[in-house]
C-alpha cells in the first residue's frame, strides 16, 4: 500500500506577525519569524489641517483633512478681504456695523435740554478701511438730577453689549482668568485737533461682567475699566497708584465699578501709536481684588469722551490681540 504525503505546513507574514497559512511562502516557523521581523513598517500617512486666521499656515495634524502638504497650501488661504462701502451717519443713535464691530455716534451725555447740532457729530467707515468720528459739543448741560457734566463717547466697539441687545464678536465674552494674553494697539490721528481749552480724552473702555449673558444683575454689578490715551481739562482726583504694563507707565484712579489707567498726555497733531498690555492691567486689578478672575470681559471699545470740544479722530489701525488670536 502505498503511503500518504504529509501536508507541508506553511507560513505567511501578515501585519507583523506569522501565521498558518497552507499557501504561506515560508515553509517553517522560524524562517518566517526571522523574516517577518525585518519587513518593512507600513507607510506612515502625514496630515495637515489649515490654523486658520491670523497665519492661515498649513501645520501636522494626525486628523487633519488634507493628505498631503500642497493639498493643504491651496486651501489653507486668508479669504477675500470684505468689500467696504463708504459710509457717514449723523445724529443720535447712529450706527456702522463693519465686520464685528460697530462704530457709533453715542451722544448719550446729551439731556433733552442741550442744543447740540446732529449734523456735525458723526461717525465715518472709508473705503481703505480706516474709520472715525467728528464731534461738535459747544455748549454742555447736566443730565437731570445731577450736577455734572456727563461726556458722549463717539467709539467703535465690540463685544457683548453690558446693557443687552447686541453680540457682534464670537471671541467674547471670554472669563478673565481665561485670559493669557490681551493686547491693545491703535494708529490715529486727530485729523481736527480740539482747542486747549476743550476737554476730552481718547480711551479704550471694557466691561466686565458676573456672566457672560447679561442680565439686570450684571447692570447693577457690571464693573468698568478704562485705558486714557490723552487726555486735556479733565479734572480727577489724585491716583491711588501708578502701574506699568511693560510699556508705558499710567496713573490709576479707582472707586466703585470703575478704574481708569491714564496716561499724562495731551492731544497733538501728527499720526500717533499706542500699544497696551492689556494682560498686565487686568492682572493688577484681579490681585487687589477690584475685579474677579471669574467674571467675563464682555465688551472693548475705543473712543473720545467728549466734555466740551470740537474735533475729528482718525483711526489707521486697531488690533485687539486675545491669547494669540486678533479679534
Amino acid at each position: 500500500m502505498a503511503g500518504i504525503l504529509p501536508t507541508p505546513i506553511r507560513f505567511s507574514c501578515i501585519g507583523g506577525r506569522c501565521v498558518y497559512d497552507p499557501h504561506g511562502q515560508y515553509g517553517d516557523l522560524f524562517t518566517c519569524i526571522r523574516q517577518c521581523g525585518l519587513a518593512p513598517p507600513p507607510p506612515t500617512v502625514t496630515k495637515y489641517s489649515c490654523s486658520g486666521s491670523p497665519d492661515y499656515a498649513c501645520v501636522e495634524n494626525p486628523n487633519g483633512q488634507y493628505g498631503d502638504l500642497q493639498t493643504c497650501r491651496n486651501n489653507c488661504v486668508a479669504p477675500p478681504p470684505q468689500e467696504i462701502i463708504p459710509q457717514t451717519l449723523c445724529g443720535r443713535d447712529k450706527v456702522i456695523e463693519y465686520d464685528t464691530r460697530r462704530i457709533q455716534t453715542n451722544l448719550w451725555g446729551v439731556p433733552s435740554n442741550e442744543y447740540i447740532n446732529l449734523s456735525k457729530n458723526c461717525v465715518l467707515l472709508n473705503s481703505d478701511g480706516t474709520f472715525g468720528w467728528k464731534w461738535d459739543r459747544p455748549d454742555p448741560k447736566p443730565l437731570p438730577g445731577e450736577q455734572y457734566i456727563a461726556p458722549i463717547y463717539p467709539d467703535i466697539t465690540t463685544g457683548t453689549s453690558p446693557w443687552g441687545g447686541y453680540n457682534s464678536n464670537p471671541n467674547l465674552p471670554v472669563k478673565v482668568r481665561d485670559i493669557g494674553s490681551l493686547m491693545f494697539s491703535v494708529d490715529y490721528r486727530y485729523s481736527v485737533l480740539p482747542s486747549r481749552s476743550d476737554g476730552l480724552n481718547f480711551a479704550y473702555d471694557m466691561w466686565v461682567l458676573d456672566k457672560p449673558v447679561p442680565d439686570q444683575v450684571s447692570l447693577d454689578t457690571r464693573k468698568e475699566i478704562m485705558i486714557w490715551i490723552n487726555k486735556q481739562n479733565v479734572p480727577m482726583p489724585p491716583p491711588i497708584a501708578q502701574v506699568s504694563d511693560g510699556i508705558n507707565k499710567y496713573s490709576l484712579d479707582a472707586w466703585e465699578g470703575y478704574n481708569a489707567f491714564m496716561l499724562e498726555v495731551l492731544p497733538s497733531y501728527g499720526s500717533k501709536s499706542h500699544n497696551v498690555n492689556v494682560k498686565v492691567l487686568l492682572d493688577y486689578l484681579v490681585h487687589r481684588g477690584f475685579i474677579p478672575a471669574d467674571w467675563y470681559l464682555a465688551e472693548v471699545g475705543l473712543g473720545n469722551e467728549i466734555w466740551k470740544s470740537r474735533g475729528q479722530m482718525q483711526i489707521t489701525k486697531l488690533e485687539y490681540m486675545l491669547n494669540g488670536i486678533s479679534i
